[in-house]
């Protein structure tokens, strides 16, 4: 990794770099090749398959560090497999001692399907190990995370949404372009809506760790404080994005009130303003296809968050 970065500044470390990149696979490819064949026994340490699973990720989400034109999307299988794997060691004998690094894992892996799922078409039951992993972790075993902050939940269901954004596409187009009259289509887009509003439900009524037990970050400039805003962010960014492929799937307005409102609680008025503005502040940067109904549909947002405030 600093080879690819050292790349960019001096040529010269091209070459150094592919040859690190190729160890690395080497190496990776031979724990693998250990963890599967060693599958059915115990013989499989767990620190095996947690210095793989962490080689796996690190690797896939810097793959384009060595290429612009490698995205590391085709490791994500494995990585998936190996969490998977690492769950199953850890479920048994969870003990507190374990919770930082389980934490840990949680974190990475999530980080890493947000980002993938909305640049693959995947089944959204592709994340249900790592969702039921992430709702099924012990309050105190909630820790800071460096890619998450306070909250993987949430960044896995942006990964959900994104995995519904991209589906969608796909259906319309399929509908778009078949003669077929036999209501496939619309049935699957019926179930596809379906599972977008149990999502929206889920964002919604999600409720954040309380920050107050973390860890000081020991950084002034990204204390506890800005993480839990930015879990925030991520959740008005999941909504928007689930709005924006699916419409009004209810009063969105009064969504956005109640979600508002919920985390602004035992809070000041400036933390919730900060929220908004950050997110209505993306909004004005964005352009769209068929922007008119979803200024209509922002107005509403608007209107909710105004109500809250102005409370």
């Amino acid at each position: 990794m600093s080879a690819a970065h050292l790349r960019q500044v001096d040529p010269q470390w091209s070459l150094d770099s592919a040859e690190y990149l190729s160890e690395t696979l080497s190496a990776l490819r031979e724990q693998l090749s250990e963890i599967v064949t060693k599958a059915q026994t115990t013989t499989v340490t767990r620190q095996t398959v947690e210095q793989t699973l962490l080689g796996v990720i690190m690797l896939g989400m810097s793959t384009s560090w060595h290429g612009t034109s490698g995205l590391g999307l085709e490791h994500i299988q494995g990585s998936r497999a190996l969490f998977q794997r690492y769950i199953y060691s850890t479920s048994n004998e969870l003990t507190p001692s374990q919770w930082p690094k389980l934490s840990f894992y949680l974190g990475l892996q999530a980080y890493w399907e947000s980002t993938a799922s909305f640049v693959i078409d995947q089944d959204i039951d592709k994340l249900d190990t790592l969702h039921t992993a992430c709702v099924s972790l012990p309050v105190e075993a909630n820790y800071v995370n460096p890619w998450t902050g306070v909250s993987s939940t949430l960044w896995v269901l942006l990964a959900k949404v994104g995995c519904l954004v991209r589906k969608r596409r796909i259906l319309l187009r399929k509908r778009q372009y078949s003669h077929s009259r036999d209501g496939t289509a619309e049935l699957q887009i019926q179930i596809l809506y379906q599972q977008a509003v149990t999502l929206e439900d889920q964002i919604i009524t999600y409720t954040a760790p309380d920050i107050s037990p973390f860890e000081a970050t020991q950084d002034n400039q990204t204390i506890i404080a800005h993480l839990k805003l930015i879990a925030q962010c991520c959740r008005l960014s999941a909504l928007l994005e689930l709005y924006r492929a699916s419409g009004s799937i209810s009063s969105i307005g009064l969504d956005l009130g109640i979600l508002l409102a919920t985390d602004g609680v035992g809070r000041s008025g400036t933390a919730v303003d900060e929220e908004f503005t950050i997110f209505d502040g993306a909004h004005s940067h964005m352009s769209y296809s068929a922007r008119e109904p979803r200024d209509k549909d922002m107005v509403r947002w608007t209107s909710g968050a105004n109500l809250f405030k102005g409370a």
